[in-house]
């Protein structure tokens, strides 16, 4: 269990550093880049091939996210540049799941599910 800040990001639409394309209204994540560049089996240059992109034939792992009394489940499918190790980045659609989107950034409990 990581208790960890939850941060907002917005792509639109685009291609998440497993290699899937997911929009703003997708309840996906992304973790720390520290976190995913040292993923057991991670290769550099391989980012779409890193095992965090679905261990499972490209199964994506996913995650409970906990803020308060609310939870949601996202799927893993980027890395975070600015994240600091055990946080976790959220669309809009699955961050107005937990909290107000006016906060930007809170303080959350969270962990993987099929690792």
């Amino acid at each position: 269990m990581c208790y960890a800040f939850l941060t907002l990001f917005c792509s639109g639409q685009g291609l998440g550093a497993c290699g899937d394309t997911y929009d703003d209204s997708s309840f996906t994540a992304a973790v720390s880049k520290l976190m995913y560049d040292a993923w057991p089996g991670a290769q550099a240059g391989e980012m779409n091939r890193n095992p965090i992109c679905g261990p499972f034939c490209h199964i994506p792992l996913t995650a409970t996210v906990k803020h308060g009394d609310k939870s949601i489940q996202v799927k893993i499918v980027d890395r975070c540049e600015a994240c600091a190790i055990g946080d976790i980045d959220l669309t809009p659609t699955a961050f107005a799941a937990l909290a107000d989107m006016s906060l930007g950034r809170t303080s959350v409990e969270w962990h993987f599910n099929n690792y």
